[in-house]
């Protein structure tokens, strides 16, 4: 058990006195503890009562013990003193299993059972003196919840880039404490604060319907014979992921093998997104479709944008960053899961299945919290080392529910289907190897929308990527501050006999009043 004062800055997952924050004595021990411990006045037992005194002009803090000062080992009555006051101080005090303890704030100065004697001469006043209302009181509660990286945080630090005629704006991830004493070693797991949303209604591909394992079936051969003019969805679906047959194994290896989207052939893949769907003839050779790629090289397609329902943002990896220890993609407001050994495989995940009467099955979908891809399938052992790291695109269809991925340029087999109206937000679990680890790249990619339209409502039709001050990165806490009700249940309690055992009872039910904002909204 500690008693004393804190900043209220004071974060609910650090033990007080371990960090700057907090000024608190341990009757226990005997122990003065802020960043560190020293031996201090003497021990308390059951019943004692210890009273915390600050100066704010002074800047001193003393402690008393039935009414007596406490003393330091060479007889000084100041457990602290030249400590910057900032923002003030506020009383806390940490219980251990079965530990019982009343803090009595002085709203009532006649209950203060050593006032008298031991600071009203001294100048002291109660803490709340003259309140009418009850002080608001906090616990800190045991459930993993994203909140904004504080500028002064002690390992993660994030800076904001803004984006230049030549670059896009950036959202730079580093740890600050890497390589000392007091590193993290954890995995941390960080998202963006804003998420984007696919429809109510997902639009379904006119050439196959969505199986239980996530692919497409074909309903005839003609949907095989018209697979050069089908639509953008369903290209990039098969790409991904289908097994199409011998038939179409060339075909699919110019997709899953196209080089980097800088060299100068780009794969074909891409150029279907950039070629307008009402003139599919522009795919009847590959010397027309070179020639809309010179003609589209400097400027997108005003059709498609207009049409597109495709937001892109993707994450850099710096060199120094091994990449076997990053997992990026997507999560929903339901993620809470702090684990140090995360594993993609272990995610939980739930399948839904709509069918009929008969027992037809017409969409299979899974449902989970975590839509990520691992960072370490996207090198290959014999890949040199990139001087720019590796660049890991996510791509969703807020249409179709389509979530994909691309690593430098080239397209990856994993994809996502997602329900409809699933929030997302970017996110990154990532074990710092170097001090630099990461950055949100809120760029776009030719004829894909950025992120920052799928994000704001005002920037639907703004093809210029955006970072507004109000987009920042979260990282996942496990302790976060829960408010203590200010009234509690008042129950009787009675041992009837010992066949009946006890009785609990309840005279006067408590009446209150609860709003629950959703996390996507704080």
């Amino acid at each position: 058990m500690r008693v004393g004062w804190a900043r209220p800055g004071c974060l609910p997952d650090q033990e007080l006195g371990s960090d700057q924050h907090a000024f608190v004595f341990d009757g226990f021990k005997a122990q003065l503890w802020h960043q560190g411990n020293e031996h201090f006045g003497r021990s308390w037992a059951p019943g004692d009562v210890v009273g915390c005194m600050v100066d704010l002009n002074e800047h001193t803090m003393m402690f008393t013990h039935n009414g007596e000062v406490l003393l330091d080992h060479s007889g000084s009555e100041l457990a602290f003193k030249d400590f910057e006051v900032w923002e003030g101080f506020i009383p806390v005090c940490s219980l251990g299993v079965c530990q019982v303890g009343r803090m009595n704030f002085g709203k009532d100065v006649s209950t203060l059972k050593y006032f008298t004697i031991c600071g009203l001469q001294e100048g002291y006043e109660p803490f709340a003196v003259n309140m009418n209302r009850d002080l608001t009181m906090w616990l800190s509660k045991r459930l993993s919840q994203f909140i904004p990286v504080p500028p002064q945080h002690e390992h993660i630090e994030v800076t904001r880039m803004d984006g230049t005629v030549e670059t896009f704006p950036c959202l730079k991830v580093t740890q600050r404490s890497f390589g000392s004493q007091n590193s993290n070693p954890d995995i941390t797991f960080y998202r963006l604060s804003m998420p984007i949303e696919c429809n109510e209604v997902l639009a379904k591909s006119p050439g196959g319907t969505l199986q239980s394992g996530g692919g497409f079936s074909f309903s005839s051969k003609k949907d095989l014979d018209d697979f050069e003019t089908m639509s953008d969805f369903e290209v990039l679906t098969k790409s991904a992921h289908c097994t199409l047959g011998s038939s179409l194994d060339k075909e699919k290896d110019q997709f899953n093998n196209h080089k980097d989207y800088n060299q100068e052939k780009p794969s074909k893949l891409k150029q279907r997104f950039m070629l307008k769907r009402t003139k599919p003839e522009f795919t009847s050779s590959n010397s027309s479709a070179r020639l809309s790629e010179e003609v589209l090289a400097d400027r997108d397609d005003c059709d498609v944008f207009m049409q597109t329902s495709t937001y892109y943002y993707s994450v850099r990896i710096f060199p120094g960053q091994e990449p076997s220890s990053v997992w990026v993609g997507w999560v929903t407001s339901d993620f809470h899961q702090y684990d140090m050994a995360f594993d993609l495989e272990k995610v939980r995940t739930v399948t839904v299945t709509l069918g009929d009467e008969k027992g037809k099955v017409h969409e299979s979908i899974k449902r989970s919290n975590c839509y990520m891809v691992w960072a370490g399938e996207c090198t290959s052992p014999g890949q040199g080392r990139n001087n720019n790291g590796l660049e890991i695109g996510c791509l969703v269809d807020t249409v179709n529910g389509l979530l994909t991925f691309t690593a430098n340029g080239k397209e990856l087999s994993t994809y996502y289907q997602v329900e409809p109206s699933t929030k997302l937000f970017p996110a990154v679990f990532a074990q710092a190897t170097s001090p630099s680890i990461f950055q949100f790249e809120l760029g776009r990619i030719k004829n894909v929308m950025p992120l920052s339209a799928g994000l704001f409502k005002s920037e639907r039709t703004n093809a210029c990527p955006q970072c507004p001050p109000r987009l920042h990165v979260q990282f996942l806490t496990p302790v976060l501050w829960s408010r203590v009700p200010n009234h509690f249940l008042k129950v009787d309690v009675s041992r009837v006999n010992d066949r009946h055992g006890w009785l609990v009872t309840c005279s006067e039910p408590l009446q209150f009043m609860s709003l629950h904002i959703p996390e996507e909204n704080r």
